[in-house]
This record gives C-alpha cells, sequence and structure tokens, in this order.
C-alpha cells in the first residue's frame, strides 16, 4: 500500500495561489477557468478569485469509483460555454487521462480551441501541464483536506 499524505487546508490553499500566480505572470490571467467537479471545484474558485473573475464553469467528470479505481472517463455535465481559449484546473494530474478527456471533449466542440492546463499537485512527471504548484511523489496517496478518509 502507498503512503498516505494529508494536505492542509492552508498548504492546499498557498499551492492554489501560486497556480494562481503563475498564469499570471504568463499573461493569460483573462482568460476563463472550467473547473473539473469534483477535483478541481475549490482550486478553481482560488483561482478564480485571485484572477478576480466573476463566473467560472464546471465540467463534470466521473472516472473513480468509490474503490480508487479509475474507469472509463465519462462526462456527467458538461460546460455551459463554447471556448476559444481556457484554463482547466483540477485538483491533482496521476495518468492525464481525466485532463486528456477534457481536452478532447473541448478539441471536438472547437477544433481551434486553445487550451491550458492547472493542477495543484502532479505526481506524473511526463504528463506536461502548463501550471502547476508542486510536484508528489507518484507512490503516495494525497488526502485533500476536504476528502473524508
Amino acid at each position: 500500500m502507498s503512503e498516505k499524505i494529508k494536505i492542509n487546508w492552508n498548504d492546499f490553499d498557498v499551492n492554489s495561489k501560486i497556480v494562481a500566480l503563475k498564469i499570471i505572470e504568463k499573461g493569460l490571467h483573462n482568460l476563463p477557468i472550467l473547473s473539473i467537479a469534483r477535483g478541481g471545484l475549490l482550486p478553481g474558485l482560488i483561482i478564480n478569485h485571485q484572477l478576480k473573475h466573476r463566473y467560472m464553469d464546471v465540467i463534470q467528470v466521473q472516472s473513480y469509483d468509490t474503490n480508487h479505481t479509475q474507469h472509463k472517463i465519462k462526462i456527467l455535465q458538461e460546460p455551459n460555454d463554447r471556448y476559444n481559449a481556457v484554463i482547466i484546473v483540477d485538483d491533482l494530474v496521476e495518468s492525464g487521462n481525466t485532463l486528456n478527456a477534457v481536452k478532447n471533449y473541448l478539441i471536438q466542440k472547437n477544433s481551434k480551441v486553445q487550451i491550458y492546463t492547472a493542477v495543484v499537485y502532479s505526481k506524473n512527471e511526463s504528463y506536461k501541464v502548463d501550471f502547476k504548484a508542486k510536484d508528489m511523489d507518484p507512490n503516495t496517496w494525497i488526502v485533500f483536506p476536504y476528502e473524508c478518509d
């Protein structure tokens, strides 16, 4: 069994704000935020506030079951907009399957969409995201402050 790392609220908040600062530094602060529900909702909200946005969109994706086993990814709730450019936000990237599914979904809606990805934590060095706060050991299980363990 892999080691569990519990992230506290303060670290989660600080690391989400680091992602926002990186977006601002790249001059992409005016792009809309598309948060992946459920894990991307809180970092998306924090980033959205840091970017001083009034609107945040959500795409609900199901990829894990209650036993933490990843399955075929389903889009359960579509976003409200069709984007020309967007920043997809999630709490964590492991395999990259969820981010890829959302990217492919957006490309099907608009083949010219410019997509950026932002995660608070990355457990996969080979999957390149545009913005992240921290790399984590791929053999650890991250317990977020909003999760029941």
